[in-house]
């Protein structure tokens, strides 16, 4: 090899920057007066419900605040213990959860259906305000055994140029449906945080 003390060094980086994303520290989030605990990042910090008029003045704007409390109302209609997760890292970039407290069936049928509803919801906002235009970007149902996960994302796109990201996600296990609403400004999402909730 020609240059082997360089190659070595590009190897040696390679690995160091493997590990340091694969061994991403996690801790464990419980849920607001419930067992449920969520592995996630400690950058991802809860947020109390009362506050969630205060985030307009956290520099965000009106489309952005209006799908986050949009986001929050509906979830919390389903429970009033309704958990916000912020990443510190992230100018935009929340995670509400709730666990419904029902287990239905999940399946290509249930998929199909959600995803045809979720549609509708946003044919309603793009009518109402032409300055925004939203399209699916990937949804997925993964039927893993123990658990079922239903994931629709969809990219926000306002005025032509700013852009935005929300996933849904619906999932199954222990008899329990954990409902995420996420709203982010990168495409990423915390699905394979989410694989990884303990419902005892």
């Amino acid at each position: 090899m020609k240059y082997p003390i360089l190659t070595n060094l590009l190897i040696a980086i390679l690995l160091l920057t493997l590990l340091a994303c694969g061994n991403q520290k996690l801790e464990h989030y419980q849920f607001i007066n419930e067992t449920i605990t969520l592995p996630i990042p400690k950058n991802y910090q809860p947020i109390p419900s009362d506050k969630i008029a205060s985030l307009y003045n956290d520099k965000l704007d009106d489309v952005k605040y209006s799908v986050l409390v949009s986001s929050f109302y509906d979830l919390q209609r389903g429970d009033q213990t309704l958990d916000i997760l912020k990443d510190e890292k992230s100018k935009f970039h929340y995670l509400l959860l709730l666990n419904s407290r029902n287990s239905p069936v999940f399946n290509e049928l249930t998929f199909n259906k959600l995803k045809s509803a979720q549609a509708h919801q946003y044919d309603l906002i793009m009518e109402a305000d032409a300055t925004i235009k939203i399209e699916l970007f990937d949804s997925k149902f993964e039927d893993l055994g123990e658990m079922s996960v239903v994931m629709m994302k969809h990219k926000f796109i306002v005025n032509n140029e700013d852009s935005f990201y929300k996933t849904v996600f619906f999932i199954n296990k222990s008899g329990e449906t954990v409902i995420a609403h996420e709203l982010n400004l990168a495409e990423h999402d915390s699905k394979e945080f989410l694989k990884g909730i303990i419902i005892p």
